[in-house]
């Protein structure tokens, strides 16, 4: 999931994911690092590669975002009008 999720998330929201995760183990809690960052195409630019305590670096382009989210606006198709509370359809 931890794979998908990050370049998902950039993707659909147009912009910069830095997902970072903890290595190492607490108890019976294993964690497995590999931190990464997306742009905002959901492409992995920077990610740790082995299991190990490592810092990752990536380069951020934000001119390149402004460009992206004037030329690709689906997000200005939402309708916020047309959502409803859950409260609208549940009597307490």
């Amino acid at each position: 999931m931890w794979n998908l999720n990050i370049p998902q998330r950039a993707l659909e929201n147009t912009l910069y994911v830095a997902g970072v995760n903890r290595f190492g183990r607490e108890d019976d809690l294993y964690m497995f690092g590999n931190s990464k960052v997306a742009d905002w195409r959901g492409k992995i630019i920077a990610e740790s590669k082995e299991e190990k305590e490592e810092i990752v670096y990536a380069h951020i382009d934000l001119e390149q975002l402004t460009k992206a989210r004037l030329d690709i606006h689906y997000l200005k198709d939402r309708r916020p009008d047309s959502y409803k509370l859950l409260s609208e359809y549940t009597e307490y």
